[in-house]
């Protein structure tokens, strides 16, 4: 008779995501944690919502005219011959198979 333990939930925090908060060039007023100075977040040269609507503009436009199941379908072949996340999908197409067995 095989005994089931339960598992502890667990987090993962990647710091590199939330550490540079309290770097002294993105301190504000609001935020005591961050030093409460008056500084201002600086500009950066980088703007990843503008970089995400250039990109869903791209893939509007490429799947433009295309069938729901066919925009679906050319999303898999693209992912599927990718090939960093190529192999990456396909473990989890098997990981989820076996779990649903």
């Amino acid at each position: 008779m095989a005994v089931e333990t339960a598992r502890k939930p667990r987090v993962h925090a990647d710091t590199s995501v939330f550490g540079g908060c309290f770097d002294r060039e993105f301190t504000h007023p609001h935020f005591p944690a961050s030093g409460g100075d008056l500084t201002v977040r600086k500009s950066k040269e980088f703007d990843c919502v503008r970089m995400k609507r250039e990109i869903q503009e791209k893939l509007r436009k490429e799947f433009e005219g295309m069938t729901a199941e066919e925009a679906r379908e050319a999303r898999r072949r693209r992912i599927a011959e990718h090939s960093v996340i190529g192999p990456f999908a396909e473990q989890v197409r098997i990981t989820k198979t076996r779990t649903t067995q």
